[in-house]
């Protein structure tokens, strides 16, 4: 859906979400009718994920807070979908995933995207005076920060004893290479040549993805993949802490400074303030770290009533989030191995994400009095920062996927190719 998206980013909200609801008429007569003949609600998929993000901003732009909500609840939607195949996934989609080119896959929802999410959900439902409603969501903004956190320390320790288990392999390989090749030999079945193939992708599979790894040691490969790393530096980007979102524990703490309604409200937005302005403290270039201030006098009971009344929060969201191009890395695989064809190496090009910053819409928004300047909009949050700091956490994991996904195809090709040689198969 380019045109919605052209449009969006110009800030052409009416026109973006007019061109949306024009692709929705697919995605309605998908979703069919109920037993009385009134149409099913369109569901939430991952092949619509990000339309769905961009649409729930563009209504909210234009204070269409009910579509606004739905196009985020679709979101959610698919927000599960991504996790129960992630979960339910199989050797065989495991190697078809590696295999897969990511331009052929659906977007890949990531955290920041997922809490800002329900972060919107919470304004939404505040400005449409649903407090209650809007406790929930910020609940569960800190809730999905909190398992993102927990899920990438699972992945971490989970790479490592897959990496484990693959070490304990091929020394037990190198140790008893009878019984090894007696193990991988290939079953006598029928279905022919191809068939025949199917099973050598399975078998060959582990051993070509650990010549693929193993690339990763070589010190020209090396070299590339540390000035890969370099485009998703804090020094570029702007620190931040992992799977942290500083606007939206700003938000959930003025959502509580403002409705709260007993003392633990007031030592909660304490809380969450304190997080908006833990990479920056100071009250001179931080907003967060001046209401930081004001919700602990609150807590500790000093803050006078009249000094809360008279307190107003101007909030400016402030340009577009980075979008994703392409970065592209030649490797040579070594392949080290004593074979039937004369192929010493590979020649594979790795596409990797890349992170390009948008422009934004003004450097600050100023409040003034028959022009006198009162105060003006600082940062409170990078998202650009948040973003990077995302990819930086997952860029041994992106890498991987990269180097194998470019270079298994062609290291099985010459593992089967030799195999069928050994077999006397013509290739």
């Amino acid at each position: 859906y380019a045109n919605h998206r052209e449009f969006y980013a110009k800030g052409l909200y009416k026109e973006s979400i007019a061109d949306f609801e024009a692709e929705m008429v697919e995605r309605q007569e998908d979703a069919g009718k109920d037993e009385g003949g009134e149409q099913l609600p369109v569901v939430g998929s991952r092949a619509y994920a990000l339309d769905d993000m961009e649409m729930g901003s563009g209504y909210r732009a234009l204070v269409e807070l009910d579509s606004s909500n739905q196009s985020f609840e679709r979101v959610e939607q698919a927000i599960r979908e991504q996790q129960e195949e992630s979960t339910a996934g199989n050797v065989a989609r495991q190697i078809a995933a590696v295999l897969t080119s990511d331009n052929a896959l659906p977007y890949q929802i990531q955290e920041y995207d997922s809490v800002m999410v329900n972060t919107y959900k919470a304004l939404n439902l505040l400005q449409q005076g649903e407090t209650d409603k809007a406790r929930v969501e910020f609940k569960r903004v800190e809730e999905r920060q909190r398992m993102a956190a927990e899920r990438f320390k699972e992945q971490i320790a989970k790479a490592k004893e897959e990496e484990e288990n693959q070490k304990q392999l091929e020394e037990a390989k190198q140790a008893n290479p009878e019984e090894a090749n007696a193990e991988n030999a290939p079953a006598e079945e029928e279905g022919g040549i191809k068939a025949k193939i199917k099973r050598m992708i399975a078998e060959k599979y582990n051993e070509a993805k650990s010549i693929v790894m193993g690339s990763l040691q070589d010190e020209t490969n090396k070299g590339k993949l540390a000035e890969y790393e370099k485009e998703f530096s804090a020094d570029t980007w702007g620190a931040q802490e992992a799977f942290t979102n500083p606007f939206a524990s700003y938000m959930h703490g003025i959502f509580l400074y403002a409705f709260g309604e007993d003392k633990s409200d007031a030592e909660s937005a304490v809380h969450y303030f304190a997080k908006a302005c833990r990479l920056e403290p100071d009250p001179g270039k931080n907003p967060a770290a001046k209401a930081l201030a004001l919700a602990t006098d609150e807590a500790d009971g000093k803050l006078k009533k009249s000094d809360k009344n008279n307190t107003v929060f101007v909030v400016f969201e402030n340009g577009l989030a980075p979008y994703r191009d392409e970065y592209m890395i030649p490797i040579i695989i070594p392949l080290n191995l004593k074979l039937n064809i004369d192929q010493k190496f590979i020649d594979a090009s790795v596409v990797l994400p890349k992170l390009v910053a948008r422009n934004e819409a003004f450097p600050y928004l100023s409040v003034c009095d028959n022009g006198a300047e009162l105060s003006k909009t600082a940062v409170v949050c990078n998202m650009d920062a948040v973003v990077a700091s995302e990819y930086r956490e997952r860029m041994p994991a992106i890498v991987l996927r990269g180097v194998l996904r470019s270079g298994i195809q062609g290291v099985l090709q010459v593992l089967i190719t030799n195999e069928l040689v050994k077999q006397g198969i013509p290739a």
